[in-house]
């Protein structure tokens, strides 16, 4: 699709020249000033329903949940390359290389911040799975919540069998006994693995999150439901990734390599 501008009054940043910064390369080329993003993965065979808007924004079955990075953390990546960018917002570098090998592609999503957005403490994961997942989810996530900040990840995982489950493909992993969905999770006895489990893989939680709110790169985190583009509203900004070996080829997509600053229109899906 062509880009196409807003006709509706906004005084924040473009998604869309957001984009174009991003896969240039361009730091501090734009301002984020009230976006959100998000770095998904796509399967194989859904670029239909990304360019029709019926793509959520969080692509894996059963997911209600959406993890996005707020202004300041879309201001810091700029001038990263992609994978630069999933690594500093947490990605673990084994579940990217995992992904390159089934196929998975990237897409950087951008969009107008919806008027409700969790906070990624303990707490604010609590608050998002009532709204997700309802009172008796949250009831059980909440009870843990004061083990759940004193116990470091490795003692409740010590043989890191949620981080495996969660780092198979999807089509492997929702379908796999260990995988902790929400129906899984109300039929088990909901003690401190249990939870974390589910939190690791219902809700995103993984191996490095300990509930200070923040990204490892030091930014604030954010949660939102998972909606799909066309529920986000406004202009959504979908770009296609290149995550590869970036220390000799760079991002597939970036025209002029590291500080070039050539735009590529991308995709604006007009919701």
């Amino acid at each position: 699709l062509p880009c196409m501008e807003s006709t509706e009054p906004w005084s924040g940043a473009d998604p869309a020249a957001y984009c174009a910064a991003f896969v240039a390369r361009c730091r501090g080329a734009v301002s984020a000033t009230g976006l959100v993003g998000r770095l998904s993965r796509s399967t194989p065979g859904s670029d239909e329903q990304w360019v029709s808007g019926s793509m959520a924004l969080a692509e894996e079955p059963g997911k209600r949940l959406a993890w996005v990075m707020g202004q300041e953390q879309l201001d810091a990546i700029l001038g990263l390359s992609p994978r630069e960018a999933m690594l500093a917002i947490g990605f673990s570098p084994d579940w990217i290389n995992s992904r390159q090998l089934d196929g998975t592609r990237h897409r950087l999503v951008v969009f107008r911040a919806p008027d409700k957005l969790f906070g990624t403490t303990w707490e604010g994961i609590a608050e998002a799975v009532l709204a997700a997942y309802g009172q008796k989810v949250f009831e059980a996530v909440h009870a843990q919540l004061p083990h759940l900040k004193c116990t470091p990840y490795e003692e409740i995982d010590p043989g890191g069998s949620i981080k495996a489950v969660s780092e198979l493909p999807v089509c492997e992993k929702i379908h796999h006994p260990g995988f902790m969905s929400a129906d899984r999770f109300l039929a088990a006895r909901a003690d401190l693995r249990a939870v974390r489990a589910f939190l690791y893989h219902a809700v995103g939680c993984n191996y490095k999150f300990t509930g200070a709110g923040f990204t490892p790169s030091g930014h604030p985190e954010y949660l939102t439901l998972n909606l799909s583009l066309r529920e986000v509203g406004g202009d959504v900004s979908v770009q296609v990734l290149s995550v590869g070996d970036e220390n000799q080829h760079g991002s597939a997509l970036s025209l002029q390599g590291q500080t070039g600053c050539t735009r590529r229109c991308p995709t604006v899906i007009r919701v």
